[in-house]
């Protein structure tokens, strides 16, 4: 009897089924992933079939695509695990090819987005392993600037965010988080280190690899991860990321606003700040952002306990700009500064 392999049943359903959001196709399709992930996993002595893992993460890419109504019964399933425990093995193993490595991140990431952890089953020193490794990719993928694969970049970054997630949530018992928080810092202190360095550099990157690492640096102090990291290298990052939030601010208003709402909670600013914080709220202001003026307020309330250092410049511009727009809160504050 001819043998075929997995993945080509596998690849058979997604072609006759793709789009559908039909409860009978979704069993159907764990059905063939519980299937194929078995088979995979009784493979020991050699890597599991490379196309069998391509199209396990087309499906699963599909399953995270499709509003599914059973979503329970997708996040709690058996082939999510024993797709987990594919991945371990692999990524255990010592010298796997840059492909595997590759799609098993990329595999992760969905299985975060999918079913949180659910899909580690308990497995908590992986997942201490997994956030190790994601400091190492990010300093090989981002290393190379000219070369940078956006996918990748993606995929690391969501597994970070889902890994902070998780810790947040309070589900984890106290080593299994300090642990994770220890090399979380680290993947976060190495994108600070590295955004401030572009930055310098004048270097050229893809957008949408500087708006991911943004957007995960600006979540991590969001929850209060200021708060821990070394306020040099915070004070280096917000100086590159007030650039980036000027940039996007007509194009992307709440991804811009964003870090107005982290400044508003980190211990330590940079000296950039004033002059940053004007420009936003003119900016803002022109716009049609009222509510600028509030977070501008909010902000330098308590500005020179934070702020080493601030241009007299930026603050001569502010206070006739305060006195222009006859707010008499904001004129209050400017004035005492």
């Amino acid at each position: 009897m001819e043998f075929r392999c997995p993945h080509e049943a596998l690849n058979s359903f997604q072609l006759l089924s793709i789009g559908s959001q039909d409860e009978e196709n979704t069993k159907i399709g764990l059905t063939l992933l519980e299937e194929t992930t078995k088979k995979l996993l009784e493979q020991t002595s050699y890597l599991p079939c490379i196309e069998c893992l391509k199209s396990i993460e087309s499906i699963i890419k599909d399953f995270n695509n499709i509003n599914q109504q059973n979503n329970e019964i997708l996040r709690n399933h058996e082939s999510l695990k024993n797709i987990g425990k594919i991945i371990e093995r692999l990524l255990s193993c010592p010298n796997i090819t840059l492909e595997y490595s590759m799609i098993s991140f990329s595999l992760i990431a969905q299985l975060f987005y999918l079913s949180d952890i659910l899909w580690l089953n308990g497995r908590y020193n992986f997942l201490k392993l997994l956030s190790s490794l994601c400091e190492v990719k990010l300093r090989v993928i981002l290393g190379d600037y000219k070369n940078i694969c956006t996918n990748h970049v993606n995929d690391i970054c969501d597994i970070v965010e889902g890994i902070i997630k998780e810790i947040e949530k309070g589900n984890l018992n106290d080593t299994i988080a300090t642990d994770l928080s220890f090399s979380i810092q680290k993947c976060i202190l190495f994108l600070c280190e590295w955004i401030y360095a572009i930055h310098k550099q004048n270097a050229i990157i893809i957008e949408d690899v500087e708006v991911r690492v943004y957007s995960l640096i600006i979540y991590f102090l969001y929850i209060g991860g200021g708060e821990i990291l070394d306020k040099t290298n915070l004070k280096y990052a917000l100086t590159p990321l007030q650039m980036i939030s000027l940039r996007y601010i007509k194009k992307d208003y709440a991804k811009a606003r964003s870090l107005i709402c982290v400044i508003s909670c980190c211990p330590v600013l940079p000296d950039s700040t004033l002059e940053y914080l004007l420009n936003f709220t003119k900016e803002g202001i022109k716009l049609n952002h009222k509510e600028v003026i509030k977070d501008l307020c909010s902000i330098l309330d308590d500005f020179k306990d934070r702020c080493d250092y601030y241009d007299v410049k930026s603050l001569q511009e502010l206070k006739k700009y305060a006195k222009s727009l006859n707010d008499c809160q904001l004129q209050e504050i400017v004035n005492s500064m």
